[in-house]
């Protein structure tokens, strides 16, 4: 199978035992997969740039892994380190914007930890401060440089960040009161997202 296979159109992550699969013609499994721990590793979100530029994220166990990103180029994947990661967390989602742009986001530490995100400048993966604490990220969606959204949750009510192009700041939810989460978010444009949300 072709490289441009992994990508041709949709491209699915899951567990280590499942590797990775392609809609292209009849999901076939790429025998190529990325090399996870056995019974424990996982890649839940994936974002591609183009057949040769595809983004994994997920984490080496479900309970107390470590984030784990890794990269096809077109013949292979290669995990990339990203300096100052937690010991223990995991990264739910990535989002390409280009070559040189792309973010990844979840949580540091066991359970409901603090959000974790990390951005990709075109050579290398740096974690980003965000002082903010109890918040768990699900989802990010990005536009350009100055526009991105992560979509998670915070002490069981829904929480929606943005990038400005200088940090990451919460977003008030005026018309949404009932617990639960945001587990997807989509960006149109600089100024326009939907989320998704699960009830508690």
């Amino acid at each position: 199978m072709g490289a441009a296979a992994a990508v041709a159109a949709v491209t699915v992550t899951g567990c280590a035992s499942a590797g990775f699969m392609s809609a292209a013609v009849a999901w076939p499994v790429l025998r190529a997969g990325p090399r996870l721990p056995a019974g424990s590793g996982a890649l839940v979100g994936v974002a591609a740039v183009s057949a040769r530029d595809v983004w994994a994220v997920g984490s080496t166990g479900f309970v107390a892994g470590r984030p784990l990103i890794e990269r096809w180029d077109g013949r292979s994947w290669r995990r990339f380190p990203v300096p100052g990661l937690p010991r223990i967390g995991s990264l739910t989602s990535v989002a390409a914007v280009s070559a040189r742009d792309a973010w990844a986001v979840g949580s540091a530490g066991a359970g409901a930890g603090r959000p974790l995100i990390a951005r990709w400048n075109g050579t290398a993966w740096r974690r980003v401060p965000v002082s903010l604490r109890s918040v768990s990220l699900y989802n990010v969606a990005a536009v350009a440089g100055r526009a991105a959204w992560a979509a998670g949750c915070s002490q069981g009510r829904p929480a929606i960040l943005r990038w400005d192009g200088r940090s990451w700041t919460r977003m008030p939810i005026r018309s949404l009161r009932a617990a639960g989460c945001f587990d997807a978010v989509a960006a149109v444009s600089a100024r326009t997202c939907g989320r998704s949300a699960t009830s508690a």
